[in-house]
């Protein structure tokens, strides 16, 4: 009976993970991007923005001046290791804007901060 309601189990996860993937293309389809997303998730990026645009596979490669299976390759595979010049072009060719913002953890550590040396010396 054990492998059964793990059986279950594990289908019970993919239905969820196929609902959120549903849900999501859903949403793309809608033309809603969420604003804030991952770098590593840039692949998934590339084929939303091309959802979004409502672009089709040929028209992209025809705007990239690529064979339509390199696109559909690409994209079938997530655009793993895509080099941020390639990104920049595919979204520049969708008509989408990117910009990258980075946000570093505080230091609050005072060693770390130059100032604190010149106040204990004063």
């Amino acid at each position: 009976q054990g492998d059964a309601e793990d059986a279950v189990a594990s289908l019970a996860v993919k239905r969820d993970s196929l609902q959120a993937e549903i849900y999501a293309y859903v949403q793309v389809q809608r033309g809603n991007l969420s604003d804030t997303w991952a770098l590593e998730d840039i692949g998934k990026r590339l084929i939303h923005a091309r959802l979004a645009r409502g672009v089709s596979i040929k028209e992209l490669a025809k705007r990239l001046g690529v064979k339509p299976n390199t696109v559909e390759r690409d994209e079938s595979v997530g655009y793993p290791g895509v080099s941020v010049k390639r990104a920049v072009a595919i979204f520049k060719a969708l008509g989408v804007t990117t910009l990258l913002h980075t946000e570093a953890p505080k230091r609050t550590d005072k060693a770390t901060n130059p100032w604190a040396a010149l106040k204990r010396h004063s």
